[in-house]
């Protein structure tokens, strides 16, 4: 059985619980799989400059006397941020675990069709010293994270607390071994359960899915892509900055909303005024439903009454064809109707010398059609 927690923004815990590798939740966002303290081994070794490839061949040659079984047979990890290191040179911190032990624990998982984005440590080296006092078996047993190793120290208390850097250091231990726990500490514990650990462990800048394990440049970018989204959204760095860009956009709503509401009152008060202009020039007009247009049409059947020319009427559009008409040919048919005239069987001549006139900047429209032209005002009559 697997223990797993479940995370929305990498910080908080949405649920827990322990499942077989087929039965895990349905999950959307990235997978990390945390490598129990147990089966870890932490190292110190004295680069050489210029490693660059050969880091695997010099770490296996550097660890020979330190490790328990085969290099070749161990999974080894620089630390994050090392890659000055592999130029230069330098002490440099190395996570070792078996290849077997690795392959076999997350075969069930790959079997399951899982896929494990991010391999972290249970318990990683720390700038400040930590003391972890959690369960092993039923056996309490304290762990030391300090700035390059992880310790495992003695059962014995007495032992244990005669290292010197556990007196500074944060103490944590699991609810039920609190009171244990404080027995040995100098400093009050906090508590901290296996959930917290795993959740805690996700956050880790320790990636082990080297070598065989190593996705590929695509999954990385999908990794980085998520973790940016996840942090952005809801690390405690950007906190301010997310604050800030919420209430920029409060203001920008409330002020997008006073500008529109500004403008329609504005468009309100004209569409009005030209309301009341109307009814006052036309008091027999008692329904308005467009303004402009009605008041259009009453003025042109003013005109009409007085005996004044329209723009559109049939001695008008006569008038403006005369004057820019070339040539000797006239037209067969004239027609007028609702403010069209149309010119029929005309010479290919008449109608290019036609199309040739800025009527628009007259105020008119020509179209043509075959050997007819019609002329008539822009938009309606």
């Amino acid at each position: 059985m697997l223990d797993f927690v479940l995370s929305t923004d990498g910080h908080s815990i949405a649920g827990t619980g322990q499942a077989s590798a087929s039965q895990l939740p349905d999950h959307s966002g990235e997978v990390v799989a945390v490598v129990p303290w147990q089966v870890l081994s932490w190292h110190r070794v004295q680069l050489p400059p210029s490693v660059g490839s050969r880091l695997q061949a010099v770490l296996q040659s550097l660890l020979e006397d330190e490790l328990l079984q085969d290099p070749s047979d161990m999974h080894l990890v620089p630390a994050p941020a090392s890659g000055l290191l592999l130029r230069q040179g330098g002490e440099l911190t190395v996570a070792a675990c078996a290849k077997t032990w690795l392959r076999q624990a997350l075969a069930p998982l790959q079997a399951a069709g899982v896929r494990v984005q991010r391999l972290v440590p249970e318990l990683q080296p720390r700038a400040h010293a930590e003391l972890q006092w959690l369960s092993d078996n039923g056996q309490l047993q304290a762990l030391l994270s300090q700035a390059h190793t992880v310790w495992r120290l003695p059962p014995q208390m007495s032992a244990a607390m005669a290292v010197a850097p556990v007196a500074q250091a944060d103490v944590w231990a699991e609810p039920a071994l609190i009171e244990q726990a404080a027995r040995h500490s100098q400093a009050t514990p906090q508590a901290q359960t296996l959930s917290q650990r795993l959740l805690r462990a996700a956050q880790s800048d320790w990636d082990l899915a080297h070598g065989e394990w190593a996705q590929n440049r695509h999954l990385r970018g999908w990794r980085w892509l998520q973790q940016t989204q996840r942090e952005l959204w809801h690390g405690l760095a950007w906190r301010s900055a997310r604050r800030g860009l919420l209430a920029l956009v409060v203001v920008q709503v409330v002020g997008l909303n006073a500008w529109a509401w500004r403008e329609q009152a504005q468009q309100s008060a004209q569409q009005a005024a030209l309301t009341q202009i109307l009814k006052d020039s036309f008091p027999k007009v008692q329904v308005v439903v467009d303004a402009p247009v009605q008041m259009q049409r009453e003025l042109q059947a003013l005109q009409q009454g007085a005996g004044v020319n329209q723009a559109a009427d049939l001695d008008s559009l006569l008038q403006a064809v005369s004057a820019h008409w070339s040539g000797n040919s006239l037209p067969s048919t004239l027609d007028y109707r609702a403010g069209e005239l149309r010119l029929g069987g005309l010479t290919a001549a008449s109608l290019q010398s036609l199309s040739k006139v800025p009527w628009s900047e007259m105020g008119y429209q020509l179209r043509t059609d075959g050997a007819q032209a019609v002329l008539r005002l822009e938009g309606p009559p």
